[in-house]
Formats: C-alpha cells, structure tokens, sequence
C-alpha cells in the first residue's frame, strides 16, 4: 500500500474532510492507517489525530459500487495523490462504468472484484501509476480505452471470460512487457495494444479472426510473433514500428495483408507470403530495412505502390506470373537488388516502381508494356544494358534519369512520345537521332549525346 509521512499527507490534505469533500457521496469509507491501526475516519482530521507529523501514513480508499452513472464522469475521475491511491470495489459492484476513475493518477493497485462483467469506456485511462490490476474471469466485456495510457501497467493476462476489448483499450501501455489474449475474443479492435513498447513477446489465440488496424503499432521491443491460423485479415499497421520483429509467419489462412501492415519493422529479415494471401495493402512491407529475401503469394494481380519501397537489404524478389501491375514505387530504394525478372503478365509498371535501385544490372521490359512511366528506373545506376520492346509507345519524363553506366541501349522508332530528361544522366548512352524530334528541348546538361540512326 502507498506510504508517505504525515507531513506530506497534511499538505496534500489541507484540512480536508472526506465527510465534506464534493466527493463523500460516491464513498463509502476513507482511511488513514499508521502501523495498521485506524487512526482517521469519516469524522475525523488529521489535526484531531494528534499524529506525529514525521509518522508513516497509509491511506485507503473503498469505493462506492455506484461508481457513476451513464452521463456523467465518476467522482473519482481525475483524483490526485491526495484522493486515491488505492482501490478496494465491493463485491457487489457489476459494472465499472465509464471514466470512473479516469486520470486518477496517484493510483497504484486496484482489486477488482469477481462480480464485475463489464470495464467501461476510458475507466482507469491515464492511471498513470498503476502497477497491477488483475481482471477477474466474471469480466466479458472492456471497453474503448479502458485502461489506454497506465504507463507504469507491467503484465496483464485476459481471461478467457473476456470477449471483446474495445478500441484502445490498453493502448500506450508503455511498461507492459508480458501479455496473455483470452481464447474466447474474436477480434483484436484497433489500437487496442497500439505503443505498448515493453511488449517482448507475442501469441495471438486460435480464436482471433481478425487483427485490427494498428493493433500493435509501435510495439518495438516485441521480438517474436505467433499468428494463429485462423487468423484471416491483417489490419492496417497492425504491426508497424515493431523494429525489434526478426521473423514472423504468416499462416494459410490469412487472405488479407493491409496497407503497412508491417512497415518499419527494422529487424525482419525474411518473409514468406502464403497463396492464401490475395490482397496486399501499399506500403505493406516498406522500410523493413534488414529484409533480405521474400517468398511471395501467386494469389496477387497487383504489386501494390510501396509494397517494398525501402527495403534497403532485400537481395531477390520473385515478382509472380498473376501479377498484371506493378504499382508507384513498389520496389523503389532497394539498393541490393541485383537481378529482377518482370514477368510477361505484366502490362503496367508505375511511377518511380524501381527507383533507385542501383544495384540492378539485369532488367527484361516484357513485350506487354506499353508505356514506360515517369521515373520509372531513375537511379538505376548499375544497369548497363537495356532492350525496350517494340510495345512500347511512351518513354515518359525522367523514366531512365540517373542511369550513368548504362552503355547499350535497344530501342526501335516505335516509340511516339519520349519525355523531357527521360535519359538525362545516361553519360555513356548514345541515342538515335530520331529522339531530338522527339524530344525537341534537351537540357545542356541532361548528359547524353546522339547518333545518327542507321535506319
């Protein structure tokens, strides 16, 4: 129980009665205990106690089992050291309905009693100092935000009574390093472990279906992740930020990857993505900085923008044969990327899709594109051969800029449009003639000379 000298007690105190207080209606009793004996009461100061000023003070607080009503906010809410420091609720107390003890901020140990069904919205919210707090298996139900921001909150464990947990309910749990998911939930909502950045390890139940958007976003000391195969949808940033994440597997029965899901996970250094998975949200994978390699779903028509933009380490990339598009830097700063082969699926590559991949030497356009966007292999400066396709009608701005080693370029005059700087950078590329009538206003200093076509 919280200890502080009497002194202190008294200034926080001022003279203040609990019998009096705007508080008294919603509390059934306040003590002061020194050495276990009641020494304060309803009806009593501290000043009438005669205690030694330099005495060690403990104080107690037991709670009404009305804590507040539907519309207002609990008496309790936004106590400071002088009101609550620990709770005691009755046995006959059901619900603990919302902001009940919201920012009570002195707050250390709350014993939650077996008849209690239902935590309300915002409830201990900001109980910044609050260290333990066991849930009872007569709990179902935790509502949004519930106990969002008990910075000082280091384990939990849900029962398996518990059913849903609301938005943000533990969100910014910042001390919280070990975690057990009640078997009986469905759902994780959204946020509702968001920045609980103590959180070292991980198992999502066979009973979750869904991870919610930003579930655990910002959780960067979690270092191992255990999806459940019923698992079927990964929300949005479920797990961005997770830098400490060195692996993770996605299981069979996941059809959906959301928009950066994984993004930023610093430490992931392979990944395998099941056919099962026929929808990957951009940015999926983007900055996950250590990737290395990665197996991808056939299930997919679409590589998203962004899917793994900044994959700094990512060495190869196996784009498969269902891929029609391949979306606005997919693949762009993958600076390890050496050879890449576009399959003949492929009918669109978008803008700026592998910029400033400038380890890739090797590159085959497929005979189904059509158009060449803008920026499309900007800063690819280790690509030294090029073969355009005849399909091709449309080389748009700065599409090959920056691409300074590239010495062999094969191109036919089928080409109808040629953008401003398209080969800007290309010190070593000779150009056919026809591409000054294309492009009639070439900057002095776009680095690249021309031919005379022998056509």
């Amino acid at each position: 129980m919280p200890e502080m000298s009497v002194r202190e007690f008294k200034q926080q105190l001022k003279g203040w009665q609990p019998s009096t207080d705007e508080l008294t209606h919603r509390m059934t009793k306040a003590e002061v205990l020194v050495g276990g004996r009641q020494l304060v009461d309803n009806d009593e100061t501290v000043e009438a106690a005669g205690i030694s000023p330099d005495a060690v003070v403990q104080v107690l607080f037991s709670i009404n089992p009305v804590v507040c009503d539907s519309k207002d906010k609990s008496a309790a809410s936004g106590c400071d050291v002088r009101d609550l420091l620990v709770v005691e609720i009755p046995d006959s107390t059901t619900e603990i309905q919302q902001y009940a003890f919201s920012s009570c901020k002195s707050l250390v140990s709350v014993t939650i009693p077996s008849s209690v069904t239902f935590i309300g919205h915002c409830a201990f919210r900001s109980c910044s100092s609050l260290t333990c707090c066991t849930i009872p298996n007569s709990v179902t139900s935790i509502g949004e935000k519930a106990f969002q921001g008990c910075c000082s909150l280091h384990s939990l464990t849900l029962p398996d009574s518990v059913t849903i947990i609301g938005q943000s309910a533990f969100r910014d749990c910042s001390s919280l390093s070990s975690l057990s998911i009640s078997e009986s939930l469905t759902d994780l909502e959204q946020c509702a472990f968001a920045y609980c950045a103590s959180l070292t390890s991980l198992a999502i139940p066979n009973s979750i279906r869904n991870i919610g958007s930003c579930a655990f976003i910002g959780c960067k000391s979690l270092a191992t992740l255990k999806i459940a195969e019923s698992v079927g949808v990964i929300g949005g940033c479920a797990f961005k930020g997770c830098s400490s994440l060195t692996s993770v597997t996605i299981p069979e029965s996941v059809t959906c990857v959301g928009v950066c899901a994984f993004k930023e996970c610093n430490s992931l250094k392979s990944l395998i993505i099941p056919d099962s998975v026929s929808y990957i949200g951009n940015g999926a994978f983007e900055d996950c900085l250590c990737l290395r390699s990665v197996e991808m779903t056939k299930s997919i028509d679409y590589l998203v923008d962004c899917a793994f933009a900044g994959c700094i380490a990512l060495e190869s990339l196996v784009i498969p044969e269902s891929v029609t598009d391949i979306g606005k830097s997919a693949l762009a700063d993958c600076h390890c990327l050496v050879n890449l082969k576009i399959p003949d699926s492929v009918t669109e590559i978008g803008d700026g899709a592998l910029k400033g991949c400038r380890s890739l030497e090797c590159l085959t356009i497929p005979k189904s594109v059509t158009i060449i966007r803008k920026l499309c292999f900007a800063g690819c400066s280790s690509l030294r051969s090029l073969t355009i396709p005849d399909s091709v009608k449309s080389i748009e701005e700065s599409a090959f800029e920056g691409c300074s080693s590239l010495t062999s370029l094969s191109i036919s005059d089928s080409v109808a449009y040629l953008g401003v700087g398209a080969f800007a950078g290309c010190g070593k590329l000779q150009l056919p003639d026809w591409c000054v009538r294309l492009q009639p206003r070439i900057r002095e200093d776009s680095g690249f000379s021309f031919e005379e076509s022998s056509d």
